[in-house]
C-alpha cells in the first residue's frame, strides 16, 4: 500500500474522531491503528499489515450518543470537514484538541483559554477579560439572562487563568473548570462557523449586540 493512501485513510478516521469531539463532550480517539492490504501477486494473495501507535489516552471523559443524537451526529459529520475554513478556527480546534491530550491540568486549561482568545479576543488586547467574557455571553447566550450567566462564568474562568499564569498554582483549576471551559470553546467554534463571518466582522457584530441577540440566527 502506498504511504500516501495509508496516510489518507488514517487521517480520514482521525478527522471523524476530532469532529465527534467537536460535536459533543467525550474523548473518542484512536488508541492504535492497524491497516491491512491484500495484494494479489498473480501467484498468490498476500496479506500485509502495518500499525500506527496513537497518542496515549489521557482524558477519560466518556463519549456516548443516545439514539436520538445519532442522526444529528451523522449530519454534523457530513456538513463539517477538516481543515476548518479559517486559520483562527484551525488554531482554536488544535488547542481544543490539546486539552484532551495533555496530562497537565494547568496546560489543558491554558490551551482552552488560548482557543477563546483566538476566537473572541480583541486585536488591541485591552480589557481582554471584559471583551472575551462579553463576546462569549452574546455569542452563546440563548436569552438575556443566559448570556449574562455565561459572561459571568467566563470572567470567573479568566480570573483563574490569570492566577495560574502569574503564580503557577495549578490547584486553582478543577476538573469541572476544564469541562465547562471546553464546552464554551466547543460551542464557540460551532457558532463562529454558523455565523459565516470573518473574525473582525464577527467581533464588530457582537459589540453592537446585547445578550440574547444574534443576527445570523434570526436570518436562518
Amino acid at each position: 500500500m502506498r504511504p500516501k493512501v495509508l496516510g489518507e485513510a488514517h487521517r480520514c478516521v482521525q478527522d471523524k474522531c476530532r469532529l465527534l469531539r467537536l460535536f459533543k463532550e467525550g474523548n473518542i480517539v484512536l488508541a492504535c491503528s492497524f491497516a491491512y492490504h491484500l495484494a494479489d501477486t498473480g501467484k498468490e494473495a498476500k496479506l500485509f499489515a502495518s500499525n500506527i501507535r496513537e497518542c496515549p489516552i489521557v482524558d477519560a471523559t466518556q463519549f456516548a450518543l443516545t439514539p436520538s443524537k445519532i442522526s444529528e451526529a451523522e449530519s454534523f459529520l457530513k456538513s463539517v470537514s477538516l481543515p476548518l475554513p479559517d486559520k483562527a478556527l484551525q488554531l482554536a480546534l488544535g488547542t481544543f484538541d490539546l486539552s484532551y491530550e495533555t496530562y497537565d491540568i494547568g496546560l489543558a486549561f491554558l490551551s482552552l483559554m488560548i482557543a477563546m482568545e483566538v476566537l473572541l479576543g480583541p486585536k488591541d488586547q485591552q480589557r481582554i477579560t471584559h471583551w472575551i467574557s462579553t463576546n462569549a455571553g452574546v455569542l452563546l447566550g440563548q436569552s438575556q439572562s443566559d448570556g449574562q450567566r455565561i459572561s459571568e462564568k467566563m470572567k470567573g474562568l479568566y480570573d483563574k487563568r490569570s492566577k495560574l499564569v502569574h503564580t503557577g498554582d495549578k490547584s486553582v483549576v478543577a476538573r469541572e473548570d476544564i469541562l465547562e471551559l471546553r464546552h464554551y470553546v466547543r460551542e464557540t467554534i460551532k457558532e463562529v462557523m454558523r455565523s459565516g463571518m470573518p473574525k473582525d466582522a464577527l467581533l464588530d457584530t457582537l459589540k453592537s449586540c446585547r445578550f440574547g441577540q444574534r443576527p445570523w440566527r434570526v436570518k436562518q
